[in-house]
């Protein structure tokens, strides 16, 4: 499977079009930074696009979840916990941005004294709402190939 973590989890890829609507794919195009000049990843549609997340409106309310499947592939397994986890966590990173509240991903995180990161505080509150929410609409709906 392409784009797996470490962990097995598909990477997803965010993308926002010029009208709002967010996005996130499992599959990317690279461009150059117009300021920094650095390689970057941006979500996008291709022929081997499976994982489509729409991000309409207000992301604790209004997401769907597309999976493509085809003719020889029928059956397919979504972890929900993982899910949801992933779900979470970039929201809670674009609340937390969009608000003011950090500047980047990374600031969501502190390190404890045994060197391990952990949300601080306000991220882990933030990611525990945006987590309920994820988890108890995947956990509502019956995914069917």
């Amino acid at each position: 499977m392409k784009n797996l973590t470490k962990s097995g989890n598909i990477k997803l890829y965010f993308h926002v079009t010029s009208g709002g609507a967010k996005y996130l794919f499992d599959t990317f195009v690279t461009y150059k930074h117009r300021i920094t000049g650095k390689k970057c990843k941006e979500g996008a549609i291709t022929d081997s696009t499976k994982y489509v997340v729409r991000i309409d409106g207000d992301i604790t309310k209004d997401a769907e979840l597309t999976v493509k499947t085809s003719d020889t592939e029928n059956e397919i397994t979504i972890n929900n916990i993982a899910l949801a986890s992933e779900l979470a966590h970039n929201a809670a990173c674009h609340e937390m941005i969009g608000e003011g509240k950090i500047n980047d991903e990374e600031a969501m995180w502190v390190e404890d004294g045994d060197g391990f990161k952990n949300y601080s505080d306000v991220a882990a509150e933030i990611y525990d709402r945006h987590y309920d929410y994820f988890r108890n609409i995947i956990d509502s709906h019956k995914i069917t190939g």
